[in-house]
């Protein structure tokens, strides 16, 4: 009696001739077709790289309420990327460029560009085109 989702694999019975002690006893015959023998009596090798078996439902569902609680807990562990360029002087062109910075909430801080502002000499070779 099996419990559970397996079932009893059947047994393939093998009637394989062992080979003999002295193997200079059988002829040239003889081997070849007992090789013959074993190599039908072997499985396959599967081809391509090994799979990999997925998780089942319930690891899934553990892992992301675990994630979650993370998360909950200790918040957001991604670090903001911030990108700070020194520059020297004042902008090309003031009327052009429009820059607002909120010091007490730099995502406030706003850069408006109005590029049609610009004089067609002024523009760099690749821009006007």
């Amino acid at each position: 009696m099996t419990l559970g989702w397996h079932r009893p694999c059947p047994r393939r019975e093998r009637r394989t001739v062992e080979p003999p002690d002295d193997p200079e006893s059988w002829t040239d015959e003889q081997w070849i077709a007992w090789l013959e023998r074993v190599d039908a009596d072997t499985e396959a090798e599967p081809e391509g790289p090994p799979t990999k078996h997925g998780r089942s439902t319930g690891v899934q569902l553990l892992g992301a309420a675990m994630l979650g609680m993370h998360q909950a807990i200790y918040g957001d562990t991604e670090t903001d990327i911030v990108l700070v360029v020194d520059a020297s002087g004042d902008p090309p062109d003031p009327e052009t460029l429009e820059i607002h910075i909120d010091p007490e909430d730099p995502d406030a801080s706003t850069v408006t560009v109005r590029p049609w502002l610009q004089d067609e000499t002024s523009l760099p070779d690749d821009v006007g085109d």
